[in-house]
């Protein structure tokens, strides 16, 4: 064999175990990376059950406390909180708000759009303007 044969050879061999050794550390890398995400997640899932655990023993707390009260409202709000969503969170619970309505009869006044002056000759009536921007 040649020199310039024998060193091609080697110069070949030297570049495929370069291309093998980065291939190597590549995987080796990926695969050290992946078993850190693997130990993150799991120690996450863990936290996370206990938070929940932690957390629906709080509402069931704050559930007997409102039966023992006698308040069903929070009660209500304490069992839906605990329901879940299709994705797996807890839902969040509803405010209830109570809303005060009043009926007003628009069939007294006259139909007209126009302003009219009315003389009121009760002295319990305060007009009061409405500012306009």
């Amino acid at each position: 064999m040649s020199a310039q044969a024998q060193s091609s050879i080697e110069l070949m061999c030297r570049n495929q175990a370069k291309e093998i050794a980065a291939e190597a550390y590549k995987n080796c890398v990926t695969e050290n990376k992946q078993v850190q995400i693997e130990k993150i997640r799991k120690e996450y899932q863990a936290k996370l059950g206990e938070l929940k655990s932690h957390y629906d023993q709080e509402l069931k707390k704050l559930s007997s406390q409102n039966k023992n009260s006698g308040e069903t409202t929070a009660k209500g709000s304490a069992n839906k909180a605990s329901q879940k969503r299709a994705s797996g969170a807890r839902a969040l619970p509803e405010k209830t708000i109570q809303v005060k309505t009043e009926a007003i009869d628009l069939t007294t006044e006259s139909s007209t759009t126009e302003p009219s002056e009315k003389t009121v000759s009760d002295s319990n009536v305060e007009i009061v303007e409405i500012p306009t921007e």
